[in-house]
Protein backbone atom coordinates (compact mmCIF):
# COMPACT_ATOMS: atom_id res chain seq x y z
CA UNK A 1 0.00 0.00 0.00
CA UNK A 2 3.17 2.28 0.86
CA UNK A 3 4.47 2.07 -2.78
CA UNK A 4 1.61 2.04 -4.34
CA UNK A 5 0.77 5.22 -2.55
CA UNK A 6 3.80 7.20 -2.88
CA UNK A 7 4.57 5.95 -6.51
CA UNK A 8 1.15 7.39 -7.29
CA UNK A 9 1.61 10.92 -5.54
CA UNK A 10 5.67 11.00 -7.24
CA UNK A 11 3.39 10.44 -10.49
CA UNK A 12 1.03 13.17 -9.87
CA UNK A 13 3.70 15.35 -9.26
CA UNK A 14 5.37 14.80 -12.68
CA UNK A 15 2.16 14.97 -14.58
CA UNK A 16 1.62 18.48 -12.75
CA UNK A 17 4.30 19.69 -14.09
CA UNK A 18 3.87 18.41 -17.83
CA UNK A 19 0.53 20.16 -17.57
CA UNK A 20 1.76 23.25 -16.51
CA UNK A 21 4.65 23.47 -18.93
CA UNK A 22 2.17 22.10 -21.66
CA UNK A 23 -0.52 24.72 -21.02
CA UNK A 24 1.98 27.36 -21.04
CA UNK A 25 3.30 26.89 -24.64
CA UNK A 26 -0.32 25.18 -26.18
CA UNK A 27 -1.83 28.73 -25.23
CA UNK A 28 0.95 30.49 -27.05
CA UNK A 29 -0.17 28.51 -30.53
CA UNK A 30 -2.83 29.91 -32.86
CA UNK A 31 -6.77 28.94 -31.76
CA UNK A 32 -7.15 27.60 -35.78
CA UNK A 33 -4.89 24.80 -34.68
CA UNK A 34 -7.07 23.30 -32.19
CA UNK A 35 -7.66 19.52 -33.14
CA UNK A 36 -5.37 19.74 -35.94
CA UNK A 37 -1.83 17.76 -36.45
CA UNK A 38 0.08 20.64 -37.24
CA UNK A 39 -0.36 22.18 -33.57
CA UNK A 40 1.44 18.89 -32.11
CA UNK A 41 3.74 19.74 -34.88
CA UNK A 42 4.80 22.82 -33.91
CA UNK A 43 5.09 22.01 -30.18
CA UNK A 44 7.66 19.43 -30.79
CA UNK A 45 9.84 22.62 -32.08
CA UNK A 46 9.79 23.58 -28.67
CA UNK A 47 12.43 22.36 -26.12
CA UNK A 48 10.51 23.49 -22.92
CA UNK A 49 7.69 21.54 -23.82
CA UNK A 50 9.94 18.65 -25.03
CA UNK A 51 10.63 18.79 -21.37
CA UNK A 52 7.31 18.55 -20.15
CA UNK A 53 6.99 15.38 -22.55
CA UNK A 54 9.10 14.11 -20.49
CA UNK A 55 8.41 14.61 -17.13
CA UNK A 56 4.69 12.96 -18.38
CA UNK A 57 6.60 9.99 -19.57
CA UNK A 58 8.35 9.74 -15.67
CA UNK A 59 4.79 10.28 -14.71
CA UNK A 60 3.75 7.08 -16.49
CA UNK A 61 6.80 4.90 -15.38
CA UNK A 62 5.14 5.51 -11.64
CA UNK A 63 2.09 5.02 -12.39
CA UNK A 64 2.78 2.09 -14.34
CA UNK A 65 4.67 0.91 -11.40
CA UNK A 66 1.30 1.95 -8.80
CA UNK A 67 -0.93 0.05 -11.13
CA UNK A 68 1.66 -2.91 -11.16
CA UNK A 69 0.68 -2.97 -7.04
CA UNK A 70 -2.58 -1.03 -6.51
CA UNK A 71 -6.11 -1.00 -8.16
CA UNK A 72 -7.54 1.66 -10.62
CA UNK A 73 -9.73 2.53 -7.75
CA UNK A 74 -7.09 3.50 -5.56
CA UNK A 75 -4.22 4.85 -8.34
CA UNK A 76 -6.44 7.38 -10.21
CA UNK A 77 -7.87 9.48 -7.46
CA UNK A 78 -4.68 9.91 -6.02
CA UNK A 79 -3.66 11.13 -9.11
CA UNK A 80 -6.32 13.96 -8.60
CA UNK A 81 -3.55 16.16 -6.39
CA UNK A 82 -1.77 16.63 -9.59
CA UNK A 83 -4.40 19.11 -9.68
CA UNK A 84 -2.55 20.47 -6.34
CA UNK A 85 0.69 20.19 -7.23
CA UNK A 86 0.37 22.06 -10.24
CA UNK A 87 -0.50 25.46 -8.46
CA UNK A 88 2.85 26.23 -6.85
CA UNK A 89 4.37 24.79 -9.77
CA UNK A 90 2.77 27.35 -11.90
CA UNK A 91 3.16 29.92 -9.48
CA UNK A 92 6.30 29.76 -9.30
CA UNK A 93 7.07 29.39 -12.85
CA UNK A 94 5.15 31.19 -14.77
CA UNK A 95 4.10 34.00 -12.01
CA UNK A 96 7.17 34.03 -9.88
CA UNK A 97 5.19 34.37 -6.53
CA UNK A 98 4.44 32.33 -3.53
CA UNK A 99 1.10 30.83 -3.05
CA UNK A 100 -1.91 32.66 -1.48
CA UNK A 101 -3.99 31.59 1.93
CA UNK A 102 -6.77 30.98 -0.43
CA UNK A 103 -5.23 28.52 -2.60
CA UNK A 104 -3.79 26.90 0.08
CA UNK A 105 -7.65 26.32 1.12
CA UNK A 106 -8.44 25.42 -2.05
CA UNK A 107 -5.66 23.01 -1.84
CA UNK A 108 -6.38 21.29 1.41
CA UNK A 109 -10.22 20.73 0.51
CA UNK A 110 -8.35 18.92 -2.65
CA UNK A 111 -6.66 16.73 -0.77
CA UNK A 112 -8.83 16.36 2.40
CA UNK A 113 -11.47 15.52 0.09
CA UNK A 114 -9.74 12.87 -1.89
CA UNK A 115 -8.23 11.02 1.35
CA UNK A 116 -11.48 11.04 3.01
CA UNK A 117 -13.01 9.31 0.19
CA UNK A 118 -10.31 6.71 -0.32
CA UNK A 119 -10.30 5.86 3.33
CA UNK A 120 -13.74 5.75 2.81
CA UNK A 121 -14.11 3.55 0.07
CA UNK A 122 -11.76 1.26 0.58
CA UNK A 123 -10.96 0.35 -3.08
CA UNK A 124 -9.73 -3.23 -2.84
CA UNK A 125 -7.90 -5.09 -6.05
CA UNK A 126 -10.02 -7.36 -7.91
CA UNK A 127 -8.25 -9.34 -10.69
CA UNK A 128 -4.45 -8.35 -12.25
CA UNK A 129 -6.40 -8.58 -16.18
CA UNK A 130 -9.39 -8.15 -18.10
CA UNK A 131 -11.81 -10.34 -20.19
CA UNK A 132 -11.89 -9.79 -23.51
CA UNK A 133 -15.60 -9.52 -24.00
CA UNK A 134 -15.06 -6.26 -21.10
CA UNK A 135 -12.52 -4.89 -22.78
CA UNK A 136 -14.62 -4.63 -26.30
CA UNK A 137 -17.15 -3.28 -23.94
CA UNK A 138 -15.07 -0.39 -22.11
CA UNK A 139 -13.13 0.12 -25.18
CA UNK A 140 -16.23 0.77 -27.29
CA UNK A 141 -18.09 2.44 -24.41
CA UNK A 142 -15.41 5.35 -23.80
CA UNK A 143 -14.68 5.79 -27.52
CA UNK A 144 -18.02 6.67 -28.54
CA UNK A 145 -18.79 8.73 -25.54
CA UNK A 146 -15.34 10.63 -25.83
CA UNK A 147 -15.82 10.88 -29.87
CA UNK A 148 -19.50 12.60 -29.44
CA UNK A 149 -17.94 15.36 -26.61
CA UNK A 150 -15.38 16.24 -28.95
CA UNK A 151 -17.74 15.96 -32.15
CA UNK A 152 -19.96 18.65 -29.73
CA UNK A 153 -16.68 20.74 -28.82
CA UNK A 154 -16.29 21.91 -32.36
CA UNK A 155 -19.68 23.97 -32.15
CA UNK A 156 -18.71 25.77 -28.92
CA UNK A 157 -17.06 28.92 -27.76
CA UNK A 158 -13.10 28.74 -26.61
CA UNK A 159 -13.61 28.13 -23.23
CA UNK A 160 -16.50 25.37 -23.42
CA UNK A 161 -14.65 23.49 -26.05
CA UNK A 162 -11.36 23.40 -23.91
CA UNK A 163 -13.84 22.18 -21.14
CA UNK A 164 -15.18 19.47 -23.33
CA UNK A 165 -11.99 18.54 -25.03
CA UNK A 166 -10.08 18.25 -21.63
CA UNK A 167 -13.23 15.79 -20.80
CA UNK A 168 -12.66 13.57 -23.21
CA UNK A 169 -8.99 13.52 -22.76
CA UNK A 170 -9.44 12.40 -19.47
CA UNK A 171 -12.13 9.62 -20.09
CA UNK A 172 -9.20 8.30 -23.00
CA UNK A 173 -6.36 8.80 -20.58
CA UNK A 174 -8.80 6.75 -18.10
CA UNK A 175 -8.78 3.92 -20.63
CA UNK A 176 -5.19 4.04 -20.76
CA UNK A 177 -4.71 3.98 -17.11
CA UNK A 178 -6.36 0.59 -17.67
CA UNK A 179 -4.30 -0.39 -20.49
CA UNK A 180 -1.37 0.66 -18.49
CA UNK A 181 -2.09 -1.97 -15.34
CA UNK A 182 -2.40 -5.06 -17.90
CA UNK A 183 0.91 -3.96 -20.12
CA UNK A 184 2.59 -3.79 -16.41
CA UNK A 185 1.09 -7.18 -15.52
CA UNK A 186 2.29 -8.82 -18.69
CA UNK A 187 5.61 -7.54 -18.36
CA UNK A 188 6.00 -8.50 -15.10
CA UNK A 189 4.83 -12.28 -16.10
CA UNK A 190 7.25 -12.39 -19.22
CA UNK A 191 9.85 -11.22 -17.15
CA UNK A 192 9.24 -14.12 -14.32
CA UNK A 193 9.55 -16.51 -17.12
CA UNK A 194 12.95 -15.53 -19.26
CA UNK A 195 14.47 -13.32 -16.16
CA UNK A 196 15.26 -11.02 -19.19
CA UNK A 197 13.63 -7.36 -18.60
CA UNK A 198 14.84 -7.18 -22.65
CA UNK A 199 13.15 -10.06 -23.93
CA UNK A 200 9.89 -9.20 -21.88
CA UNK A 201 9.72 -5.75 -23.51
CA UNK A 202 9.93 -7.43 -26.63
CA UNK A 203 7.48 -9.43 -26.02
CA UNK A 204 4.64 -7.33 -24.74
CA UNK A 205 5.60 -4.48 -27.83
CA UNK A 206 3.72 -7.30 -30.02
CA UNK A 207 0.47 -7.68 -27.69
CA UNK A 208 -2.44 -5.68 -28.77
CA UNK A 209 -2.64 -3.63 -25.12
CA UNK A 210 0.45 -2.43 -25.59
CA UNK A 211 0.00 -1.65 -28.82
CA UNK A 212 -3.59 0.05 -27.90
CA UNK A 213 -1.80 2.21 -25.30
CA UNK A 214 0.59 3.78 -27.54
CA UNK A 215 -2.48 4.92 -29.47
CA UNK A 216 -4.80 5.65 -27.01
CA UNK A 217 -1.61 8.13 -25.48
CA UNK A 218 -0.91 9.65 -28.62
CA UNK A 219 -4.89 10.38 -28.53
CA UNK A 220 -4.83 12.09 -25.62
CA UNK A 221 -1.93 14.48 -26.44
CA UNK A 222 -3.43 15.49 -28.96
CA UNK A 223 -6.50 16.43 -27.02
CA UNK A 224 -5.03 17.79 -23.70
CA UNK A 225 -3.10 20.49 -26.49
CA UNK A 226 -5.91 21.02 -27.92
CA UNK A 227 -7.66 21.87 -24.65
CA UNK A 228 -4.86 23.83 -23.30
CA UNK A 229 -5.15 26.59 -26.41
CA UNK A 230 -7.89 28.14 -24.18
CA UNK A 231 -7.60 31.04 -22.74
CA UNK A 232 -7.83 29.84 -19.22
CA UNK A 233 -6.24 26.79 -17.81
CA UNK A 234 -8.87 27.17 -15.13
CA UNK A 235 -11.07 25.26 -17.57
CA UNK A 236 -9.41 22.53 -18.96
CA UNK A 237 -7.76 21.41 -15.96
CA UNK A 238 -10.71 20.41 -14.03
CA UNK A 239 -12.06 18.49 -16.34
CA UNK A 240 -9.85 17.11 -17.07
CA UNK A 241 -8.67 15.97 -13.72
CA UNK A 242 -12.31 14.82 -12.35
CA UNK A 243 -12.88 13.04 -15.54
CA UNK A 244 -9.84 10.54 -15.38
CA UNK A 245 -10.70 8.98 -11.64
CA UNK A 246 -14.48 8.62 -12.41
CA UNK A 247 -14.09 6.72 -15.75
CA UNK A 248 -10.90 5.07 -14.11
CA UNK A 249 -12.96 3.63 -10.91
CA UNK A 250 -15.73 2.63 -13.19
CA UNK A 251 -13.52 0.37 -15.49
CA UNK A 252 -11.57 -1.26 -12.14
CA UNK A 253 -15.20 -1.96 -10.86
CA UNK A 254 -16.78 -3.28 -14.65
CA UNK A 255 -13.30 -4.63 -16.27
CA UNK A 256 -11.17 -5.38 -13.20
CA UNK A 257 -13.84 -6.59 -10.29
CA UNK A 258 -12.38 -4.12 -8.22
CA UNK A 259 -14.84 -3.48 -5.07
CA UNK A 260 -15.53 -0.22 -3.18
CA UNK A 261 -17.53 -0.03 -0.27
CA UNK A 262 -21.06 -0.25 -1.24
CA UNK A 263 -23.58 0.50 1.35
CA UNK A 264 -25.92 3.43 1.11
CA UNK A 265 -24.05 5.67 4.23
CA UNK A 266 -20.75 4.69 2.49
CA UNK A 267 -22.24 6.00 -0.90
CA UNK A 268 -22.79 8.69 0.89
CA UNK A 269 -19.83 9.63 2.66
CA UNK A 270 -17.63 9.01 -0.62
CA UNK A 271 -20.15 11.24 -2.36
CA UNK A 272 -19.95 14.08 0.23
CA UNK A 273 -15.86 13.64 0.30
CA UNK A 274 -15.39 13.55 -4.18
CA UNK A 275 -17.39 16.80 -4.08
CA UNK A 276 -15.57 18.27 -1.46
CA UNK A 277 -12.83 17.98 -3.72
CA UNK A 278 -14.01 18.38 -7.17
CA UNK A 279 -15.04 21.73 -5.13
CA UNK A 280 -11.47 22.52 -4.32
CA UNK A 281 -10.59 21.75 -7.81
CA UNK A 282 -12.80 24.10 -9.11
CA UNK A 283 -11.58 26.67 -6.26
CA UNK A 284 -8.07 26.55 -7.99
CA UNK A 285 -9.39 26.83 -11.27
CA UNK A 286 -10.55 30.53 -10.68
CA UNK A 287 -7.18 31.42 -8.91
CA UNK A 288 -4.72 33.75 -10.42
CA UNK A 289 -2.58 30.69 -10.91
CA UNK A 290 -4.44 29.07 -13.43
CA UNK A 291 -4.98 31.63 -15.68
CA UNK A 292 -3.81 32.53 -18.94
CA UNK A 293 -1.63 35.78 -18.65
Amino acid sequence: MILVVTCSIISAIFFAIAAVIQQYKASLQGSELNLHISLIGKLLKQPLWLAGIGSSATGFIFQAIALFKGSLALVQPLLVLGVVFALPISAGFIHKRFMTLKEWVASILVASGLIAFLVVAQAKGGTRVADLHMWIFIIAGTALISLTIILISRKLKISSRSTMQATAAGLINGLAAAFTKEVAHNLYTYYKSSHNIFNAIIRESYSWEFIALIIDYAIVLFLVQSAFQGDQIGWSLPALTVSNPVISLIIGVIGFKETINTSWFKILLETLFLLVSVYGIFLLAKLPSYQKE
